[in-house]
């Protein structure tokens, strides 16, 4: 969906009701206590803050806070390989 911003530019976004706005805005206010440690966001900062992903995958893109959590914080478990078996004993 596309929408049309206070500067006159276009952009590409999903459409939030006010109440989920409300939930995005909660939701975030939580996390940056904790996924964040509380600290301070510059707004000259690049890209988006963890606590606001963290959120959006949430309230936008339908994942449970679960997902979202361990999609960000822990890790891939490694794909198995199997161990290379022995082709024969040397004396």
């Amino acid at each position: 969906m596309k929408f049309l911003k206070e500067d006159g530019t276009i952009e590409e976004g999903i459409q939030l009701s006010d109440a989920e706005v409300e939930r995005l805005e909660r939701l975030e206010a939580v996390l940056h206590a904790s996924a964040c440690g509380g600290r301070y966001h510059a707004l000259y900062e690049r890209g988006l803050r963890e606590c606001r992903k963290i959120a959006t995958q949430v309230v936008a893109n339908g994942m449970t806070l679960e997902a979202a959590l361990e999609d960000r914080y822990l890790p891939k478990p490694e794909e198995e390989h199997p161990s290379p078996m022995p082709t024969g004993v040397e004396a």
